[in-house]
């Protein structure tokens, strides 16, 4: 299944090209697992609900935009090696499967200020940028700097 819209350009020999699609689209011929509900969607809006215990608020983590082929390729190697992240994604479907995946997620634009403040960026040691719309990475990537100068 599909996660997203991502762009892929793929050159290969005329002979190899077969091979090269069959590999590119195995991962999604597989059957999907069900999930079952680790935890919530973290609200942009604010609320008045304590948090829970895996919502406290992180410090020195990374900041990732997008969960498309390569969000989702960084976030297993950020998992892989331990370190604190949170995915920010507009996607409603990829957001509440990364939820019940157990990920800390924030549904919502990365360029949208309260956006940014939600995932804790002013805390944040590096910001990942995984989209390709040049404009709204462009303004995630400045209001990022304006709430955390020392951002990686």
């Amino acid at each position: 299944r599909l996660l997203g819209w991502d762009q892929v350009t793929v050159l290969a020999r005329a002979e190899d090209e077969d091979e090269v699609r069959a590999a590119l689209l195995e991962p999604f011929d597989r059957p999907v697992e069900p999930e079952e509900p680790a935890t919530r969607i973290l609200p942009v809006e604010h609320s008045d609900q304590p948090p829970a215990p895996d919502d406290q608020p992180l410090q020195g983590h990374i900041v990732l935009l997008g969960y498309g082929r390569v969000g989702a390729v960084l976030a297993e190697f950020l998992k892989h090696q331990e370190r604190p992240y949170l995915v920010i994604e507009q996607d409603a479907t990829i957001a509440q499967q990364l939820a019940r995946g157990g990920q800390r997620v924030i549904r919502g634009r990365a360029d949208d200020r309260e956006v940014l403040a939600r995932a804790g960026i002013a805390r944040a040691k590096l910001l990942l940028v995984t989209s390709a719309e040049f404009v709204a990475v462009r303004r995630t990537i400045e209001e990022a700097r304006r709430l955390n100068p020392e951002l990686e």
